[in-house]
């Protein structure tokens, strides 16, 4: 938001959301305490000019009193208070930072602000500062699901979910058909090479960089007869491929996982029905949206639409909260 803090005209509401909210209890300094006796700092602190300026334009605030919510809950990891990431997000704003990928990088390298700005310190005997900066710096998670309409059906996507140390991690996606393809049309060996029509698998012939086929730049890689390469074998195509005669069938895809998961997700299983349906409740947060106007406001000023969009989704919220406290349906 900008102009005055909406935060403090909802601090009315704080004690109907105790699980969510809870009041910041840290007893180490903050900023404003180490503004106030700026003699506390850590030498180290003090020699960083980065430091000293962030210090100057955030320690007069009373960041003791920055809603905060419960750090104690379960978020799937260690919980990351409002007030270090709203301080952080303002030294990205001051220090000009273009990404949070460059605001992570000034914290690592300037690990005097990361205590600075409240973020919980993972300590490290071996690190000067006494802590690892960069496991210190909790400031997002990489989602084991995602689920999205079939404009995504796309092996970026499979490839971003895919962890190899969890194997249940994927992205729901409904299976496109383009190309004229369908869904299983193309299985693979336990290798992770395509099988041609005869089932063998295909080796791969060479590779080569994409810029062209899809948005994002990839190794793409063309894929041969096994019975042409890498050796002419004397037995012919048990399937009679209308290509045999002209070294026989090719496949072009990404040499990315995320290209064979496109293919082999289980879209009819349980899990991934169950991860789908979470979908349609975003649709149904878009369509609420909509009828409230969002999508065509009948302001022009950039920073008031950006207010009216935030007031809109405070009021979805509110009304989630008032259906749940008298249990009633939700209705678009």
């Amino acid at each position: 938001m900008t102009g005055n803090p909406i935060l403090s005209r909802f601090q009315a509401v704080g004690s109907q959301f105790q699980t969510i909210f809870h009041s910041q209890t840290s007893i180490l300094p903050d900023l404003h305490e180490f503004w106030l006796h700026p003699e506390r700092l850590p030498k180290s602190a003090v020699e960083m000019p980065v430091v000293q300026r962030t210090l100057d334009l955030l320690g007069p605030l009373d960041w003791q009193h920055f809603p905060e919510r419960n750090l104690q809950r379960h978020w799937v990891q260690p919980a990351v208070s409002y007030a270090a990431f709203s301080g952080a997000m303002l030294v990205k704003l001051n220090e000009g930072l273009e990404s949070m990928g460059d605001m992570r990088q000034s914290l690592v390298e300037h690990p005097g602000l990361i205590p600075l700005l409240g973020f919980r310190v993972s300590r490290c005997l071996a690190q000067p500062n006494g802590f690892d900066p960069d496991a210190s710096l909790l400031l997002g998670f990489k989602p084991r699901f995602g689920t999205f309409d079939a404009a995504f059906d796309a092996w970026y996507v499979y490839d971003f979910f895919h962890r190899n140390d969890d194997p249940d991690a994927f992205a729901a996606v409904p299976f496109s058909e383009k190309g004229g393809y369908k869904a299983k049309g193309r299985q693979f060996s336990p290798e992770g090479l395509p099988l041609c029509l005869a089932g063998l698998p295909m080796p791969l012939h060479f590779t080569y960089t994409d810029t062209t086929v899809s948005l994002v730049e990839h190794q793409r890689g063309k894929y041969v007869c096994p019975l042409r390469f890498p050796v002419q074998s004397s037995q012919t195509c048990p399937v009679n491929h209308k290509n045999w005669a002209k070294k026989g069938c090719t496949a072009m895809m990404p040499t990315s996982i995320g290209a064979r998961l496109r293919y082999t997700l289980d879209r009819d299983g349980q899990t991934y029905k169950d991860i789908y349906k979470q979908r349609t409740a975003v649709e149904r947060i878009n369509s609420q949206a909509k009828a409230l106007g969002i999508e065509r406001p009948h302001i022009r000023n950039g920073k008031a639409i950006t207010n009216l969009n935030t007031l809109i989704y405070i009021l979805i919220n509110l009304r989630l909260l008032h259906r749940i406290r008298n249990r009633q349906p939700e209705t678009d």
